[in-house]
């Protein structure tokens, strides 16, 4: 009998896929006792289909004892939370590194709240809901069908804000001039060819006359605004952020609200990003140490519950 073996297994969207050998270099052959009967029996590290109810299952490193022939039971099994954008994407190992470290605390208090709701404009989503690779033909600019599909998550968010006399702010991407183009247009020098029609506010979630606009010239919402000032004033002391792009201007923004000192929120269904695989490693990375990354309902309830007592305050925010 020769030595034990390992194998990484990753289930990922209904597949399965295996890595690994025993050390006497053939092929691991695993059976699949209950819970995991959806998974067959095989003789080689490959990919193999499993039952849909399973297909939750993302990111699962299991140690295979050829002695065994079987996968170990399910105490030894690292299960990630499936309704965050990063599970299937951070590896497990890393995953248990920041819980070690203790990471992620969550960090929301009651008190005034505030929506950033960051460079909404066409030039970020496009007209439509379009394929990533279609909408960059229009505005290169744009997040696509990504960004679309965050819209009406914004729209909910934003009606919840409103709905409870909190201020919306708008954060936005200042039409660029020949010479406002700074390092960005050095790395990107696309974003100096939007046509006028790219910096109007998307129409599904457009402000309303009584919100603040602040715009801006680089990523963070706070470099050379006057948004700290604003919020100071309103007695601000959590801050909410929404849009786009989530590796850049979103994350920008939460880093710099964190530094300034506010609570900060980041409903993930409300943030979007060209790259999927950014917008998930940059949740992942604000979640550990910036922010309290939710889902809209559960930001919804935040603002309901904890967020309304001091709303005089924070109300008759103008332009």
């Amino acid at each position: 009998m020769s030595q034990a073996g390992s194998v990484r297994i990753i289930a990922f969207q209904g597949l399965v896929f295996l890595f690994g050998k025993t050390s006497g270099g053939k092929g691991l052959g695993l059976d699949a006792p209950d819970p995991l009967a959806p998974f067959t029996h095989f003789d080689r590290p490959g990919e193999i289909d499993i039952d849909a109810q399973n297909s939750g299952w993302q990111n699962q490193v299991l140690k295979y004892t050829e002695s065994e022939g079987h996968m170990p039971a399910n105490s030894d099994i690292l299960m990630p939370n499936d309704d965050l954008p990063w599970s299937g994407v951070i590896p497990p190992a890393e995953l248990d590194l920041y819980q070690a470290i203790g990471f992620g605390q969550k960090s929301f208090k009651p008190g005034v709240a505030a929506l950033l709701v960051i460079d909404l404009q066409y030039r970020s989503v496009g007209e439509r809901p379009l394929p990533i690779r279609e909408a960059i033909k229009e505005y290169p600019t744009s997040c696509g069908e990504f960004g679309w599909k965050a819209v009406p998550h914004i729209g909910k968010l934003i009606s919840s804000f409103r709905a409870n006399g909190l201020p919306v702010i708008y954060p936005y991407v200042a039409p660029k001039r020949s010479n406002y183009g700074g390092r960005w247009a050095d790395k990107a020098p696309a974003v100096m060819s939007i046509p006028a029609r790219g910096y109007e506010f998307v129409k599904e979630v457009a402000p309303h006359d009584d919100d603040l606009l602040v715009p801006k010239q680089h990523a963070s919402a706070f470099f050379g605004t006057s948004l700290l000032s604003y919020l100071i004033d309103r007695g601000v002391r959590t801050v909410f952020v929404a849009g786009t792009t989530t590796s850049g201007c979103v994350r920008a923004t939460v880093v710099d609200a964190s530094s300034f000192g506010f609570q900060v929120v980041v409903p993930h269904e409300c943030v979007f990003d060209r790259s999927q695989v950014s917008h998930a490693v940059n949740l992942f990375d604000m979640d550990s140490k910036y922010a309290d990354v939710v889902s809209v309902a559960e930001a919804s309830r935040m603002i309901e519950e904890n967020c309304r007592q001091d709303v005089g305050s924070a109300k008759g925010v103008q332009r």
